[in-house]
Formats: structure tokens, sequence, C-alpha cells
């Protein structure tokens, strides 16, 4: 056999072991039929959602929110089957809490105990993705038993409880499916025995997660074990909304002069009033606001959905206001602090629109009312832009006119007569 071929044989034989001890170690790994998560560690992690609607594919300021989190032993003799055949079954043991280390996504550092927070706020780099349909935002909470002791193989269960502090107060839906889900821990002994710690002689092997202080059945439907990967849908997505939910719609308002070139030219930035009101949402919220050119504002604070926003827009420009939770009406006025002028201001795309009226110098404009989104549990339907136009109104010189007419009429028979004379002469 030739060098070249020799070498073709070598290389394929090495590719041949290398693939059947991938295989090798992939069949290996640790797998459970009844839905159960296999993990590689034991550190459990389960996840917050809250599904933010918005009518645009948007990104919306977090609401000020505080979930918090407690492990407790759960009931022991609940039957868990895996669906093997032939099935192996067993029941629960109540989950040994001591040693047990708890962290989250908004507090990382593992702490021994058994509650932990997860927190959510309305600050600039604090963001949520939202869409029409409802897109869903999710945050982690981790259970860490490497230091348990378990003192022998079997399913730990354990129940884990949510308590939300702003539920009633910061425009937060809650999801159907109550504050409680049931953990359940699959423990093996350690391949080494010789640890003398004797937490290192147990490590988990999997979980399962579900709504109910049931036994978990494979053969079942999911509908009825209600398996679950935190305080989320369920596992089919045909359940009702039992993540949390977030409803918020956006504000535009803008700005048009008509017939007066001077101010048009100028950009002069005409002052507006909006007010905002939401008997619910008391927690703080911070809607995204953008600015046109030729619009100013003050930077909005995180603050309670009630009181007052000063936009200055000129000709052609305009403000948006994105993520104001549903719930909120609005009230916006425009004031006239050009001097000496009148203009019929006309309001338009608002859900209450009055008629177009005069405003005079110092005045303010009729009240255009938005009530869009207004319900909290349904998206607005659309975004709402109100446009603002106001056309000059110019002083008719009336009594002029008819003060000088009578004699333009005058000179007008005379010019006419004097016409005709010099006609008759030229003919003569």
């Amino acid at each position: 056999m030739s060098n070249w071929k020799k070498t073709c044989a070598v290389l394929l034989t090495a590719i041949l072991i290398l693939a059947m001890s991938v295989s090798a170690l992939a069949d290996g790994e640790p797998t459970l039929d009844n839905h159960a998560v296999t993990t590689t560690n034991e550190v459990v992690r389960i996840v917050k959602e809250i599904t933010v609607y918005n009518p645009e594919n948007a990104t919306v300021n977090e609401p000020t929110a505080t979930y918090t989190y407690t492990i407790a032993a759960g009931s022991a003799d609940k039957i868990i089957k895996d669906g093997q055949d032939p099935q192996v079954q067993a029941p629960t043991i109540a989950g040994v809490t001591t040693g047990i280390k708890v962290a989250s996504q908004t507090s990382p550092t593992a702490a021994s105990g058994t509650s932990v927070t997860l927190t959510y706020s309305p600050t600039a780099d604090a963001t949520l993705n939202a869409s029409a349909a409802g897109t869903a935002n999710e945050k982690w909470v981790e259970f860490d038993f490497s230091g348990v002791n378990f003192g022998a193989p079997g399913v730990y269960r354990y129940e884990i409880t949510e308590e939300a502090a702003a539920y009633s107060s910061n425009g937060v839906v809650e999801g159907t499916t109550g504050h409680n889900r049931y953990l359940d821990v699959y423990v093996k002994a350690a391949a080494d025995q010789t640890v003398t710690d004797e937490a290192d002689k147990w490590e988990v092997y999997g979980y399962a997660l579900s709504t109910s202080d049931d036994g978990i059945d494979a053969n079942t439907d999911p509908k009825e074990t209600k398996k679950t990967t935190g305080f989320v849908s369920h596992t089919d997505g045909t359940e009702d909304k039992t993540a949390d939910q977030y409803y918020t719609f956006n504000l535009v308002v803008e700005k048009t002069v008509t017939n007066d070139p001077y101010i048009k030219s100028t950009l002069h930035k005409f002052p507006f009033t909006i007010t905002l009101t939401n008997t619910t949402v008391t927690a703080n919220v911070l809607p995204i606001m953008t600015l046109s050119d030729n619009a100013s504002q003050t930077a909005l604070s995180a603050a309670a959905i009630a009181g007052t926003w000063t936009p200055s827009i000129a000709d052609g420009a305009s403000v948006t206001y994105v993520g104001i939770p549903a719930g909120t009406t609005i009230s916006i006025k425009e004031t006239n602090d050009v001097v000496g002028t009148t203009y019929l201001v006309t309001i338009t795309g608002a859900d209450t629109n009055p008629d177009a009226a005069n405003v005079y110098y110092n005045n303010d404009s009729s009240e255009a009312k938005v009530t869009s989104g207004a319900t909290a549990g349904a998206a607005a339907t659309a975004n709402k832009t109100v446009s603002f136009d106001n056309n000059l109104q110019l002083i008719s010189p009336t009594g002029v006119i008819l003060r000088v007419a009578p004699y333009v009429l005058m000179l007008a028979v005379g010019v006419v007569l004097l016409v005709i004379a010099r006609r008759k002469r030229a003919t003569r």
C-alpha cells in the first residue's frame, strides 16, 4: 500500500472513532420523558414573563414592579410517572430547604436563603420589547441546590410562591394561573462518594415545574398537568394569558401653521399643555419621549401618570410619547402666544375632536381628548396622532370700504362721462 493510501486510511479511522465518541457522549446525557428539564449542574433557573402590548413593534420603559419569590418544602407522596416502558414511578419527597442559595437577574449574587426579589424600574436603560400581538419579556430566578444534603435519591418537591408589590398600581395585569409553582427536583447519588461534604454526595440530574400540586404523569395531556418554565404560559401555548401583561399606547402631537408666512418662517414654538389622568397607575412609569426638529420639552422623569407635560411645537414639528399605560386619559390644549393675532384652530386625530374655533392672543384652544387604550387589558388599536392647525384670521377692513365707496363710485362715473365727451368731440 502506498504512503498516500496509508495516510488516508489512518485519517478515516480517526474520523470514525471521533464520531462514535461524540455519539456516545450525547447518548450518555441524562434525559427525562416526563418533560423534566435536563440540567448539567445543580442550579435550577425559572423565568418570569411579562407580555407587553403596543400598537407598534416598540421599545417601552419598564413599569415599576417588585416580585418576591419564596421556596419552601412542598407536598410529599405525589406520584411521579416517567412514561417509560416499563413505567417507573415514585412518590415525591418533601423538599429540603437547608443549604439552598437564591439569585435573580436583578440580584445576581447568590445568597443563602429561601427568598429572592426580581425588580422592574422605569429608567432609561430598563426597557421591554412590545408589539400589537404582545411580545414576551423574561427575567430569571435561580435556585442553587449544590449545598443541599438530600440524604437519599428521589424526587423532591418544592413550592415556589410569587408575591407582587405593585399589581394594583403599575398597570400590569396578572396572569390567570395564580402565584404558586411546584418544582420537582430529581436527585441521584453522585459518582464520587469519597467526598467529605455530605451535600457533594448528591446531584441534581433534572427537574420539572408545574402549576398544580398534583402528581406528574407523562402520559396525561400537558394542559391538565400544566407544566411550565416559570410564571409563564402553558407548554402548548393555547391556554388563557397566564403570563402577566402590560398594555401601552403611543401619542403624537403635531403642529401646522397656515396663512401666516412670518410665523412659519420664524418657526415660532407654540406652548401646549398635555394633562394625563390615570386613577389606577400610581406607581412610577416613564414613557419614552422623542422630539422632532423645532419642538422642545423638559426631559420626562419617572412619575405616576398624573399631572401635565408642557411641550412647545413649531410649524411642521411634533412630539412623540411611547409606552403610555392603558387606562390613561389625555387632554391637549394649545395657547396662542403670538401678540395681536387670531387663529382658527382646527384639531384632528383625537378621540374627541372639538369644533374649530377662533383663539385670540393669550387664550387656549379647545380641549382635545384621547381615551384610546383607556381600558387596561386591551392594547390601543393604533397610535394617536393629534394635529393642531393654526389658520391666521385676517381682520376685514369693512368699515373703510363703506366710507370711501360713494366717492369711488362718483369718481368712476366722472371718468366714464369724460371719456364719452372726448369721443363725441373727436367724431364731429
